[in-house]
């Protein structure tokens, strides 16, 4: 078992990172309803799964989301039918379909929220970012929380060089290819993308050069995508930080493109690898970010 997050009562926010070390507080919101965040290789990291109990509270193999607290509570969690473990990384840089590749992970909003890149990407930011989603990868003995190294998608947008920039879009062979048109979303007489850069995107973002179960859903407009990449060059292929969990943080500031906030606060953890980390408990706000 890993760390677990204690938190308040509106959105995911008392989970462990694999076994769920706390019982997971389910989303109060509707929109939450079709909320997950996916890293291709099997369970969701969100929502949370349990098992149908039989009449004596052992699991079965019917299995269940955990999106409300009936769910939660009509299916009793036991240590004999526990919170269901998200899917690892595995400890190579390598896809769902076992060809080379990024980590990534994937978070969608659902049918009814289109996120505005605007509240999760700035171009003005060192980082290029807002805050309002964070990837994180904390250390469960000393509470150290560091920035997981990548670069955030939406719908194929993100920030260079203090700029958004168009790297992806839908199309090709997969479903999903690199951006040949302006690469200024909102300038349609901007220039392309250089092409180096071109090169680097086709064998660094993952779905473009070979198609899966599940690449579709890495570009999109409800659809935001974390990338590994610690060198700012996607070709060369990257894992997610081990012996760490791996923690996503969805905030309120998220914004939607018709004006509404996003109404939950959504913490999701996994790992690298097989989960081995001894228990442990990071409670807010006693952790330190670097």
């Amino acid at each position: 078992m890993s760390a677990a997050d204690l938190g308040g009562d509106d959105g995911f926010a008392a989970q462990g990172a694999t076994f769920g070390d706390t019982v997971p507080i389910p989303p109060t919101s509707s929109l939450a309803q079709n909320f997950s965040i996916l890293n291709g290789f099997g369970a969701p990291i969100l929502p949370y799964r349990i098992a149908v109990p039989d009449s004596l509270g052992k699991a079965t193999n019917q299995v269940v989301e955990i999106r409300s607290l009936k769910k939660l509570v009509d299916n009793k969690p036991s240590a004999t039918n526990p919170v269901l473990p998200p899917a690892t990384w595995p400890t190579s840089a390598i896809l769902p379909n076992q060809n080379p590749g990024n980590h990534y992970l994937v978070i969608k909003f659902g049918p009814k929220f289109t996120p505005n890149m605007n509240s999760i990407l700035d171009p003005n930011a060192a980082n290029g970012l807002t805050g309002t989603i964070a990837v994180t990868a904390l250390d469960p003995v000393s509470g150290v929380e560091t920035f997981v190294p990548g670069r955030i998608f939406v719908n194929g947008i993100t920030v260079r060089n203090g700029v958004f920039e168009k790297w992806v879009m839908k199309g090709g062979p997969t479903g999903i290819k690199v951006n040949t048109g302006p690469k200024d979303p909102k300038n349609k007489k901007s220039p392309p993308l250089d092409a180096s850069l071109q090169a680097q995107i086709a064998l660094g973002y993952p779905g473009i050069a070979t198609a899966y179960q599940g690449s579709k859903d890495l570009i999109g407009p409800k659809s935001v995508v974390f990338v590994a990449d610690s060198d700012g060059d996607l070709s060369t292929l990257e894992t997610f930080p081990l012996n760490k969990n791996i923690r996503v943080s969805v905030g309120k500031g998220v914004k939607s493109t018709g004006g509404a906030f996003w109404p939950i606060e959504a913490v999701g953890v996994s790992t690298v690898g097989q989960d081995t980390l001894t228990p442990e408990v990071a409670v807010f706000p006693a952790r330190s970010r670097r």
